[in-house]
């Protein structure tokens, strides 16, 4: 029965951050949405923060008018989530014209930027087709990467906090030489902080790489960092809790290129084929949900650590800077191509 309730779970929510990532899109440009889009990613690694401690507290209600913890934690978390889907569904604008909040100057401007956009991007050749979306290797390609860094993160959302637990337990002997045995409730919070730092580091990144109007390396030096912080926290786990958790804490700048990947597809992609083209590279995305967790528990058993894990999840993030580092827009394409064809006419 509860693996036919999450299919249908994952079923239903499918298409809400594809759903979002068009709804955004209608307001703010292609230079814009990676902003608007990490808030949306803040608000997932913020909901970690929120929810680590408060499924302690609710685990901790085992046996409390005859209910177990578990299930006391889908029940308190699932209804808000449930009320939260109607009122969006009643208060949510469709587009820019129907948004209640703008003044009509405002919509106006909105609707006539939107529609030059659409113009110029129509012009220049972006794919307008949903069928366009799937036949366009930058979708693919982005898919590829996405996925890539889905599994790392993935793997340390739902392995964080038994990482933790090894930490800062078995590598903590007191005097008597026995390991600790930490609280849940400190194992809660310290799984929460972690969260908290990618939710910064998202925002901060996101509004840095809209002010100077670059994306590449806003994406590949934050993997790159979080590659080394990963590597580190495999060596330092069976000596120093301290630096390893300082490692891991680095490691969430894997999170901070969030928005700004999501703002790739409205460069060579609009209206249907956007919302294709997202659905897609999302749907690929999802597929580290299975691999990251799977990948983690299949090193722990073999190797008895998690050191080695870990260290495979740095060489992934490593190979993810490579993709990022070597992927080109629409505009870097035709910059380089400009570039040549006035190198070959200086040398002919």
């Amino acid at each position: 029965m509860f693996y036919i309730l999450r299919l249908l779970l994952g079923a239903t929510e499918s298409g809400t951050f594809p759903g979002m990532w068009y709804h955004l899109s209608t307001f703010y440009t292609d230079k814009e949405i990676g902003v608007a889009y990490s808030y949306v990613s803040a608000g997932t690694a913020l909901s970690q923060v929120i929810g680590a401690p408060l499924a302690a507290g609710l685990l901790a209600l085992d046996g409390w008018l005859g209910l177990a913890g578990w299930q006391w934690l889908f029940i308190v978390e699932g209804i808000p989530t449930v009320l939260m889907g109607l009122y969006t569904k009643v208060n949510l604008a469709e587009s820019p014209a129907k948004a209640s909040f703008l003044t009509p100057a405002e919509k106006t401007w909105l609707q006539q930027r939107h529609a030059e956009s659409k113009a110029s991007k129509t012009m220049a050749g972006v794919e307008v087709s949903a069928w366009g979306a799937v036949r366009n290797w930058r979708t693919w390609y982005l898919a590829l990467i996405n996925l890539c860094d889905s599994t790392v993160k993935y793997a340390i959302i739902y392995w964080c906090p038994l990482i933790i637990y090894h930490m800062v337990g078995e590598n903590m002997p007191h005097a008597t030489g026995e390991a600790v045995v930490p609280h849940d409730a400190v194992v809660a919070l310290l799984t929460a902080l972690p969260f908290g730092f990618a939710a910064v580091f998202m925002l901060v990144n996101a509004r840095h790489s809209a002010a100077t109007g670059e994306r590449r390396w806003h994406v590949t030096i934050p993997l790159a960092i979080s590659s080394l912080a990963l590597a580190s926290m495999s060596h330092t786990m069976a000596h120093s809790p301290f630096l390893a958790f300082m490692s891991l804490l680095a490691a969430t700048l894997a999170w901070a290129p969030n928005g700004i990947m999501y703002s790739y597809p409205a460069t060579f992609l609009q209206g249907a084929a956007a919302a294709t083209g997202v659905a897609l590279i999302n749907s690929i995305a999802n597929i580290g949900g299975m691999i990251g967790p799977y990948l983690i528990g299949t090193f722990k058993h073999s190797k008895g650590d998690y050191s080695t894990a870990i260290m495979v999840l740095a060489g992934l993030s490593a190979f993810t800077c490579v993709l990022t580092a070597n992927f080109k827009e629409p505009s870097d394409a035709k910059h380089d191509s400009q570039v040549s064809r006035k190198a070959h006419d200086i040398v002919v």
